[in-house]
């Protein structure tokens, strides 16, 4: 259907390859009676100039174009005399060709300057529309006039004729007492009348209903606009079913200057819609009963005819569907494989494989709908088969696209389970050989601190030493708490404690550009965990919402509250047990996380900073603890709007506060004599220089099957052991089961840097009085031989 022009950016010539120059010269030489001026631009009231973009030279003009520049025609045509005579604006005109589309665009006006033969100037402007050949335009014709015209109306007619004239559509103007006077070729084609022959006739001897005329001619009239299905009758006599947009075109001041009519056969539409409907209604009782969703629509997507199981599976009724085009229902990153489809079929004259699209229900849900397209196929005039429709076979998938989604995100789980337990193998290791390389270089840090004098430079060098030897402790400890399990201090905690302690810390460590706010109820329960583990929860993550701030800085946004969470209600993934929950969420305004990466956070070793400024281990440190206190952690983010984490801790109903901290006393001492056996050397020396300071008599061994023999020989000259776990020949607990056959009651204690198959409550089974971690410092090394030997 076509669409009502509008002068001020309509287009006013729709030249394509068939209308080039032989089009131009047949108007011009148009002498058919009656058409006159309206049809040629040779009679135009104004100087029409062709110009040839490539060459930049004049290729047509007319009789008024050549009478103001003083040229004749030939003349014009010259190159050297075209590039004097006519000099264009070349910014409003770059700008015109820039802004034009394939079908030429609207009309611009462009500045210009003409030198006349006789040496006059004229500068004015030139009304311009582009000719385009292969999606480019080639050339520009225009309009120009010494002196206006009388009425402004007479002048926008001049125009919409020539806007009209290589419409698709058919196009008739009449004037505004509905005589006939103008239609473009189109129009010609479809009823079979001339401009001539049409010019003696009123435009309502076309329609077959006439109260149906009188009632659009009368609208128009007044300037409205009238659009609908009109049966109208050509000069042959053929009745022919017309898609009308009739319209009365005003002139500024609101007077109807001219009445146009756009006219689009669909009669063979309607004759299609007419047979696929007599078709369905042999198969109707089937069609309409059918298990699966059945929709048959024409060539455009128009809807015949929708089943009910169709209106079942979206939702929609059944006659919600009928004359409706069914695409914008197609999720639209889907209906491009529809539109490939039905191309393929029409080309090739068979049906396509079955597809799977979304198509929104009227509920505004998703639904995967299986299509089983089936061309609907007629005799054509040439006897050929043609394409007239489509009957489509539409199963709901949805839950079989749900139960796959499903799966893959299991699959995507083992895999991440399986690299977690992969890393957690590799991590044991290094925790091992790591905790013996510090456990020395702790020591004996702390030996020497013993002998210095606490005021002195080399006494705050050491203190240094013993900083960084605990943080390299910690970040051993960070990669132990995602790899394996280990025995921790499980109390109840308040939450409310810890955060308090954390914020302060990081209100001394951040900068006055991060603006820290808090709401934290006092009145949340406890939760069982270990205290340690919670403050490092909260302080890794307010450490990721100060790196994220750091550059721009932002505020940070601390709360807690205590929630119920019921069956199936969790907002994050993964399955959460109802019950009440202790909800910390740290929000930031920093640069946010991308979507491409937030799947992968909490993975080890990933970061996003740049080379030397993380670890990676930080929210993977973070998931592990909070997964192994069954707890929760979610994160929502957006690039550069910030992130979103909360924690869900478990209440422990009725549980007491945790209890305070005992601050440490003097490292005890004692006289007995101790059994030391290490394989590492540096290890062995340290813990003995130790063992004496703390007034203990100790007697070394590097290998376990010597330090036995010497046991064995002389039992009763040792009151306490000390062996490490992991040694050649025989293992530290082989070692204690051998020593306690011999002596029941013999206080050992077993010391390890990691070992993922033995614990403390094993060790406890197997005799072991104590088990000490590496590296154990000072203080944690003479109470527990005070603690073995007491018991």
């Amino acid at each position: 259907m076509g669409q009502r022009p509008v002068f001020e950016n309509k287009t006013i010539l729709n030249i394509n390859d068939s209308m080039g120059e032989n089009s131009l010269k047949d108007a011009h030489s148009d002498e058919r009676p009656g058409l006159g001026p309206l049809c040629s631009v040779e009679h135009l009231p104004m100087g029409y100039v062709e110009i040839d973009l490539a060459d930049a030279c004049i290729v047509g003009v007319n009789q008024l174009f050549c009478q103001l520049s003083g040229y004749s025609r030939e003349e014009l045509m010259r190159a050297d005399i075209s590039l004097k005579v006519l000099l264009l604006d070349r910014t409003a005109l770059d700008s015109f060709l820039q802004g034009i589309g394939n079908t030429g665009g609207p009309t611009a006006m462009v500045p210009f300057a003409m030198t006349t033969k006789d040496g006059r100037q004229i500068a004015s402007l030139l009304k311009v529309q582009a000719i385009i050949r292969d999606g480019k335009p080639c050339r520009i014709v225009g309009l120009i006039t010494e002196d206006r015209l009388d009425g402004q109306g007479e002048t926008e007619l001049l125009w919409l004729k020539a806007a009209i004239r290589g419409s698709s559509d058919a196009v008739g103007m009449a004037d505004p007492h509905s005589r006939h006077f103008y239609h473009n070729e189109a129009f010609t084609r479809m009823f079979g009348y001339s401009v001539y022959e049409m010019s003696s006739r009123h435009p309502q001897v076309l329609y077959c209903n006439q109260e149906q005329a009188r009632e659009i001619f009368e609208a128009i009239g007044k300037g409205e606009s009238w659009a609908g299905e009109v049966e109208m009758r050509t000069k042959a006599g053929k009745v022919i079913t017309v898609s009308l947009q009739a319209d009365g075109i005003t002139n500024s001041e609101g007077r109807v200057i001219a009445l146009i009519g756009h006219h689009a056969d669909i009669t063979e539409r309607k004759m299609t819609i007419m047979q696929l409907a007599q078709s369905l209604a042999k198969h109707k009782d089937f069609i309409e009963n059918a298990p699966i969703g059945m929709m048959i629509t024409d060539l455009e997507g128009l809807v015949i005819y929708a089943n009910r199981k169709l209106g079942e599976i979206t939702g929609y009724k059944k006659e919600d569907w009928l004359n409706v085009n069914f695409f914008p229902l197609v999720y639209p990153e889907d209906l491009p494989i529809i539109l490939r489809q039905r191309e393929c079929a029409i080309r090739t004259l068979k049906s396509v494989e079955p597809y799977e699209v979304r198509m929104v229900s009227s509920s505004g849900d998703i639904r995967w709908l299986r299509t089983i397209p089936q061309v609907i196929l007629e005799q054509g005039p040439d006897g050929g088969k043609r394409i007239v429709g489509f009957q489509n076979f539409l199963e709901d998938v949805t839950p079989t696209k749900i139960a796959i989604e499903e799966k893959i995100r299991l699959e995507r789980q083992l895999v991440q389970s399986r690299k977690m337990e992969a890393l957690g193998t590799m991590a044991g290791g290094i925790a091992h050989d790591f905790n013996n390389i510090l456990y020395p270089i702790m020591g004996y840090a702390e030996l020497i601190k013993d002998d210095l004098n606490e005021e002195s430079i080399t006494y705050k060098n050491v203190v240094e030493i013993e900083k960084s030897a605990h943080r390299a402790k910690d970040l051993v400890q960070q990669i132990l708490s995602f790899s394996r399990p280990s025995e921790q201090e499980i109390v109840p905690v308040a939450i409310q404690t810890a955060l308090e302690d954390v914020l302060k810390m990081v209100r001394a460590a951040f900068p006055s550009t991060i603006q820290i706010r808090r709401n934290i109820c006092s009145r949340c329960r406890l939760v069982l965990a270990d205290p340690t583990q919670v403050h490092q929860v909260l302080m890794n993550l307010c450490t990721n919402a100060y790196h994220a701030m750091l550059e721009k800085g932002g505020l940070l946004h601390v709360s807690l509250r205590e929630v119920e969470i019921g069956k199936g209600k969790f907002p994050g993934s993964g399955p959460l047990p109802p019950g009440h929950y202790a909800r910390v969420t740290i929000r930031d305004t920093g640069c946010g996380i991308p979507r491409d990466v937030l799947d992968r956070i909490f993975e080890p070793y990933f970061t996003t900073k740049v080379a030397g400024e993380g670890t990676g281990l930080g929210l993977a440190t973070v998931h592990a603890i909070v997964e192994k206190l069954e707890g929760r952690i979610t994160v929502d983010s957006e690039e550069g709007k910030g992130s979103v984490f909360d924690v869900f801790f478990p209440i422990v109903p009725g549980a007491i506060a945790a209890p305070c901290k005992q601050e440490r006393g003097p490292v005890p001492k004692g006289r007995e004599s101790v059994l030391l056996v290490d394989d590492e050397e540096s290890i062995l020396n340290m813990l003995a220089q130790m063992l004496h300071r703390l007034g203990y008599k100790v007697t070394c061994f590097r290998d376990s099957l010597t330090a036995l023999s010497a046991f064995l020989q002389r039992p009763e000259a040792f009151d306490v052991v000390i062996t490490d776990l992991t040694m050649p020949k025989m293992t530290g607990v082989s070692l204690a089961e051998q020593m306690l056959k011999v002596v029941p009651s013999l206080p050992i204690i077993l010391c390890t840097g990691f070992s993922e198959r033995i614990t403390a409550s094993e060790v406890e089974k197997v005799g072991i009085k104590a088990f000490l971690n590496k590296p154990a410092i000072f203080h944690d090394l003479g109470q527990t031989i005070r603690k073995v030997l007491g018991e």
